[in-house]
């Protein structure tokens, strides 16, 4: 059971500054404190639930849904990574800082045109909202996005302490989450691997003002919420300490270390509340998750969190794990359902320069977001939801992709033990029995499966691939892809793209340089 402190308990609490995200022709920047009045803070909730609300009706999800109201025990942490908001300079989408910038080639001064530029895809644009509650309705609408699919909390990466853009955008989050949300919950994710010099002391005063929050994720026994990502960077006496000086504060923390290498994660047990992995983003990777549930009692931790995560490619490195479409995704929330985890992390929500997303974004659109409300029910009410409608979910590359064919010059570099694969995929869910079918490049591929959740895998061939339900010859859905697989890319694109039938196609406006 999760503890969310009254506000009553906060009598003495100072209400954290906000500082306005500046605007122009660069990423936000800090300008002088303010304070947004109590119109302006109902202006943006009321800008924000609007949006979500027509992005995503209710209707959108082909299931059951009772996670708005199901109190369970379990719980899922979206990892935020605040260095990719939904926008960054508030200005139109065809001109703003991820446009002009992070998609093109020359963008970024061209420090990345030798990878074809430094993203492949961005965040669905919302409007141009007035400068004095940007940030905090896009942050907002990041909110309820999360929230509208069974998120329950946002673990911001915090990559810095007590100044700095990314600080303010921590604290931004805490006060745009109390403003719009009862239940949704900010939780602290310190960086080791950025704060790699950072003091206890500091730290200790961070995780005090998350604690007093009112947005602050607690748990049963009232302890703040924290999970440090790559805890191994610090000695265990750091940790120890840590914990101990914020219990005599007053502001006592769980801790869930969030192991990079857990080699030594045995060492971390006497005084941590439970163990999680940053993990790997290839299929394989849900087996060692399992094998990590089974060994969780010898290890010495009471409380297991199953990371979960969508793809991984890096252009900034020229590197990619083999997702294989959506197996990796699928194969690891079935690790955290089948382990009972008491957790389940999302890795990521927003970071894009792993292209670990699942919010709806440019390239993946929906598809991942949709599949999390699906696996979100199933995680936290133990049982797969009902279909209630046929929708077919597609995902492939934008590009006939193998490293391994020398003829086409490819120099990504595969990570982990999944091979490249070249394939297009449709998961269907169905109310009844039907008959599948990919057609790609002239050539079907077909099965008949059962109601519920199927996958149809085929070969890619360049062109744009149809999706196909038929039941007793008779078309129920058909959809082409929205997506061209270019056989001559200009540049390599080893992410993967989506789109389903029961949305349409979002257009951003394309790179072309």
């Amino acid at each position: 059971m999760i503890y969310f402190p009254s506000f009553h308990r906060f009598s003495t609490y100072i209400t954290i500054t906000l500082f306005v995200l500046g605007m122009g022709a660069t990423p936000i920047v800090n300008t002088a404190p303010a304070e947004l009045d109590v119109n302006t803070w109902q202006q943006v909730k009321a800008d924000a639930e609007r949006f979500v609300q027509l992005e995503s009706p209710k209707a959108v999800h082909p299931f059951e849904r009772h996670t708005p109201t199901l109190n369970s025990q379990k719980k899922v942490i979206a990892h935020y990574f605040p260095t990719f908001p939904l926008s960054l300079d508030n200005q139109p989408t065809e001109n703003d800082y991820y446009a002009r910038n992070y998609l093109k080639r020359s963008g970024e001064n061209r420090k990345f045109a030798a990878q074809g530029g430094y993203l492949r895809e961005r965040p669905l644009p919302t409007v141009v909202w007035p400068a004095n509650r940007a940030a905090e309705t896009n942050l907002a609408i990041e909110v309820l996005r999360a929230e509208a699919i069974g998120i329950d909390a946002f673990g911001i990466d915090l990559l810095e302490i007590r100044e700095g853009r990314q600080w303010t955008t921590a604290l931004t989050l805490l006060n745009v989450t109390q403003q719009v949300s009862k239940t949704f919950r900010i939780v602290p994710e310190p960086d080791m691997s950025a704060l790699n010099n950072v003091t206890g002391a500091d730290l200790e005063d961070a995780l005090a003002t998350f604690y007093l929050h009112p947005a602050s994720f607690h748990v049963a026994d009232g302890r703040l919420l924290v999970i440090p990502f790559k805890a191994e960077a610090r000695p265990v006496e750091f940790w120890k300490t840590l914990i101990t000086n914020l219990a005599k504060r007053g502001t006592p923390i769980a801790l869930i270390p969030d192991f990079l290498n857990p080699s030594s994660a045995n060492v971390f047990a006497p005084f941590s509340d439970g163990i999680t992995l940053w993990g790997g983003r290839d299929p394989a990777s849900a087996d060692s998750y399992l094998r990590l549930a089974s060994n969780i009692s010898s290890l010495g931790y009471k409380t297991l969190m199953i990371p979960v995560a969508p793809q991984d490619f890096r252009p900034k490195s020229s590197s990619a794990w083999e997702a294989r479409n959506s197996e990796a995704f699928r194969r690891q929330w079935a690790a955290a359902i089948d382990s009972h985890a008491t957790y389940a992390h999302l890795l990521t929500w927003n970071d894009y320069s792993e292209a670990t997303e699942i919010s709806p974004s440019s390239g993946t659109q929906f598809f991942f977001y949709d599949l999390t409300a699906y696996f979100v029910e199933w995680f936290k009410s133990g049982s797969a939801p009902a279909i209630t409608e046929d929708v077919l979910y597609f995902s492939h590359r934008r590009q006939l992709f193998d490293p391994h064919a020398a003829e086409l010059g490819s120099s990504i570099r595969l990570v982990g033990d999944t091979p490249f694969v070249n394939d297009i995929e449709v998961v269907a869910m169905l109310t009844k029995p039907g008959d599948l079918e990919i057609e790609s490049g002239g050539k079907r591929t077909r099965l008949h499966v059962n109601a519920g959740l199927n996958v149809l895998r085929a070969l890619a061939a360049a062109g744009k691939p149809t999706f196909t339900l038929s039941r007793r010859g008779r078309t129920i859905l058909r959809r082409v892809s929205d997506w061209n697989i270019d056989p001559l890319p200009t540049k390599e694109d080893a992410l993967y793209v989506g789109g389903s039938t029961s949305r349409r196609f979002v257009s951003v406006s394309e790179v072309t340089e």
